[in-house]
């Protein structure tokens, strides 16, 4: 898995309405490509990351000063731009947001979450003419869909690319589970298209390119974008509306064959076995525990690992939530949990 930034590499809901389907049935004409970018590229930006300079007590000489850049979407006209987390690091920088115009405008950190790898930004004096981005629902796209890719590979911005919709993949991002399949396509992605739109033939965005697969440092047709769907979730979040980043403090696994003889369940049983409790964590104060399995969520079955941590984080933190568990060979309990709030 490779990273898509060079060194480093509200949402306002108004205005960004999930596009509920594409006419996938139109003639592909030789002006295809041409009306889909100059419908999607208004909205994506390139984001210029810059680390504050520091100076020597001894000598005034600037000390750090890496840079690097990436990709943004548009998200609202108060100038709010969704990325990547790995496009935002941590510490002090200067962030610049570059319109598909070129015009410039300096931009602050709102938050971001890495176990998604999305992050918010938003101008700090943004124009009046900013066009947000149109979503479309991911549950309306399937493989072999014409798609493409903007963003400013190595540096080179308003950058398209052409391909498919190669299918939809189970994914980790930053060593995280996913809660959600990610997008594959062939649209040729190199370092600098992280944070930038994945779009249909209509411009409306997909997903936001995060990241590729290659032997080297450059694409081979495996790229990957985080659905749009998650996106406007998560950042909605991260920029203050609410809804979610609920954290227990657990961490598990899906339960296999063997796991599912250990604990006398049936062969087709769904369950998820805890596989670490963070010490004083909401999860360990309730009395879970390393070996427990995960039956149920306020009475609904759970499917896998990685959907129960997506529930988790959509809760809001302080809510109440009942565990069906079984502890290997033992009888079956209630455990009442007081979600907590996610970074704590």
């Amino acid at each position: 898995m490779i990273r898509l930034c060079i060194a480093l590499s509200v949402m306002s809901m108004a205005g960004t309405p999930v596009h509920a389907q594409a006419d996938n049935d139109k003639p592909l004409t030789r002006n295809a490509y041409r009306t889909a970018a100059a419908a999607a590229l208004p909205s994506v930006v390139t984001v210029r990351v810059r680390r504050v300079q520091e100076y020597s007590a001894l000598d005034s000489r600037p000390r750090g000063g890496d840079s690097g850049s990436g990709s943004g979407i548009i998200v609202g006209a108060d100038g709010t731009v969704v990325t990547n987390a790995h496009v935002a690091p941590d510490g002090t920088y200067d962030i610049v947001v570059v319109l598909s115009d070129s015009r410039e405008f300096r931009a602050t950190l709102v938050k971001k979450a890495g176990d998604t790898d999305i992050a918010v930004i938003r101008m700090t004096e943004p124009p009046a003419d900013l066009v947000p981005a149109r979503f479309r629902d991911p549950a309306t796209v399937q493989p072999g869909e014409i798609v493409i890719a903007i963003g400013t590979p190595l540096g080179l911005n308003n950058t398209v690319t052409q391909g498919i919709v190669s299918a939809f993949r189970p994914a980790r991002l930053g060593g995280n589970p996913y809660p959600h399949r990610v997008i594959q396509t062939d649209a040729a992605i190199n370092p600098g298209n992280s944070g930038g739109a994945l779009a249909d033939l209509d411009g409306a965005v997909l997903g936001m390119n995060s990241y590729i697969r290659s032997g080297g440092s450059g694409s081979i047709g495996l790229g990957f974008a985080i659905p749009a769907d998650i996106v406007q979730i998560v950042a909605g979040q991260l920029a203050g509306a609410g809804g979610g980043q609920g954290w227990i403090g657990l961490v598990g696994q899906d339960a296999d064959t063997a796991l599912r003889r250990a604990f006398r369940l049936p062969e087709d049983a769904r369950c998820v076995a805890t596989t670490t409790v963070e010490p004083g964590s909401p999860a360990a104060q309730a009395g879970l525990k390393q070996g427990d399995c995960i039956m149920t969520l306020d009475g609904q079955d759970v499917q896998d690992a990685d959907s129960f941590q997506w529930t988790i984080r959509n809760l809001e933190p302080g809510a109440q939530i009942t565990l069906s568990v079984i502890a290997p060979g033992g009888a079956a309990r209630e455990v009442q949990v007081t979600v907590g709030k996610r970074g704590e």
